[in-house]
């Protein structure tokens, strides 16, 4: 299962467009539309209360940045551990259905329950070919449902290589950006850098990691 992580940290309180809504609810729309298990909002403490203002009713967790780590990747570091704690609690909870469907004579395995319809239809399916966490700068107004979509779906692919990567990161116009998706191995990994890291530039010193996803067409 893909956890997708919205960074907020960067945003003007809250970001608001001239005209419309604010940005961010513009990202997370687009975010809840694409195939993931569940979605997480991080931002920095002094703008949290504007932001879950903003994100009023939509179907986010937020993560509690108080603790967070000075520096460009502190906000990141809080994401990823409350994505690790997300993806916990829903295993557990798919190990407690499983274990119903079994006492009710049925199957408890996803690769085919991830076959019906109803999942087909909402496009999870692919989304839990390979386990990971999404990331998102909270400003991507640019983002798109399909440009999720290819992500994820580049992502799964990578993941039966012989030697898959790491990292799947969105490329425009030739330059690297926005979104990255990673493994939980390697979000492990991130998590750990430290907080004065800028992850941009950190992936460009482990490119050969990276899988290239190219958003443009």
């Amino acid at each position: 299962m893909i956890v997708a992580v919205i960074l907020a940290d960067t945003l003007n309180a809250p970001y608001l467009e001239p005209k419309g809504d604010a940005v961010i609810e513009r990202v997370a729309s687009t975010v809840l539309r694409g195939p993931f298990g569940g979605t997480l909002v991080a931002s920095r403490p002094e703008i949290a209360a504007k932001i879950k203002d903003a994100l009023h009713g939509f179907a986010v967790q937020h993560v509690d940045t108080s603790a967070a780590k000075t520096g460009a990747h502190g906000i990141l570091i809080e994401a990823l551990n409350a994505a690790a704690a997300f993806r916990s609690r829903w295993e557990n909870a798919r190990a407690a259905a499983a274990e119903r469907f079994e006492k009710q004579g049925k199957s408890g395995d996803w690769a085919k329950h991830k076959q019906s319809a109803d999942v087909k239809i909402r496009g999870l399916a692919r989304s839990f070919d390979r386990d990971g966490v999404l990331v998102v700068p909270g400003d991507a107004i640019e983002l798109k449902p399909e440009h999720l979509a290819r992500m994820v779906e580049a992502f799964a692919r990578d993941g039966q290589a012989p030697r898959p990567h790491a990292f799947a990161q969105a490329i425009f116009a030739g330059a690297r950006g926005w979104p990255v998706v990673m493994t939980l191995d390697a979000a492990r990994e991130v998590s750990a850098l430290p907080a004065e890291t800028v992850l941009a530039e950190w992936l460009l010193t482990n490119v050969e990691r990276v899988t290239d996803v190219g958003l443009d067409a």
